[in-house]
């Protein structure tokens, strides 16, 4: 008596199963990575949120002043590296962490770490705590300022709640991490390092792996070696009215930050004219 076996795939039959699976992930997976990264994109604004929130709860406490900013030079009062939130302190500059700040308003520093970025959050959590020297995803521009450029336009921080709507002072409080200038100590190619992953561009993480810090954002190299050839997608920025908004970087100007070859990217309605601030 012969044995009946049930029937079973062909080897073309196997084949076009595969490749039906590989056309459907295909289609999917960007699909799935814009969804996980619009969730992060959301996270990553509710942190700028409670830092915004932190900054406004020290101005009511303090007649309306908004913090310090942690880096403030002797030599002309100017601040840099608004992103920094602590740092060892220098004869040039007296670095202050941002927890001496905001330490009774915001418990946590994992809020630094936006999802989008590489940056891990234990890390920033503990070195907001510390003090200790460390870049951060978001960077912080009240009271932010660059000495007058003949070439570039002006961002000046808004350095209490009452002046932020005047003519002396910007709205935007904080961003994710936006900056132009790192050039390749091999190739001498110029890139932006930026908190969130645009689509489709080749990163690596910043800073490189030859630096003690850790990364906190990705390198995105100017394909055309243009300046500020900058990618186009969205980025969040906190406001003194307490929002966290979604701006686009397809209208963002460059100012630079004084003494340094970095450059601040801003949405060109919140800055002033070369000179004229």
């Amino acid at each position: 008596m012969k044995k009946r076996y049930g029937s079973a795939f062909t080897l073309v039959e196997l084949l076009v199963v595969i490749s039906i699976i590989a056309l459907l992930l295909a289609i999917l997976l960007p699909s799935l990575r814009r969804a996980r990264d619009s969730a992060k994109t959301i996270v990553c604004a509710s942190n700028q949120k409670q830092l915004v929130t932190a900054a406004l709860l020290y101005a009511t406490a303090n007649q309306g002043k908004l913090p310090p900013c942690i880096g403030k030079r002797k030599s002309d009062g100017y601040c840099m590296w608004p992103q920094y939130i602590g740092c060892q302190p220098t004869v040039f500059q007296p670095y202050t962490p941002i927890k001496q700040y905001l330490g009774s308003y915001l418990a946590d520093g994992k809020i630094f770490a936006c999802p989008l970025s590489p940056a891990d959050q234990k890390y920033f959590g503990e070195g907001y705590q510390k003090g200790t020297g460390l870049q951060a995803p978001i960077a912080m521009f009240w009271n932010w300022q660059q000495a007058k450029s003949t070439r570039y336009p002006t961002f000046i921080g808004a350095s209490s709640v009452e002046k932020a709507n005047g003519k002396i002072a910007k709205q935007i409080l904080t961003a994710d991490v936006l900056i132009y200038g790192w050039q390749d100590a091999v190739t001498g190619q110029k890139s932006y390092f930026s908190a969130h992953r645009p689509e489709g561009k080749s990163l690596r993480t910043f800073p490189p792996p030859s630096y003690s810090l850790k990364p906190y954002a990705w390198l995105i190299f100017d394909e055309f070696g243009t300046a500020f050839n900058l990618p186009q997608y969205k980025i969040n920025m906190g406001y003194v009215d307490g929002s966290v908004k979604k701006i686009s970087t397809k209208n963002m100007t460059a100012v630079q930050d004084d003494m340094s070859y970095y450059f601040y990217m801003f949405p060109k309605d919140e800055v002033f004219p070369a000179s004229q601030p």
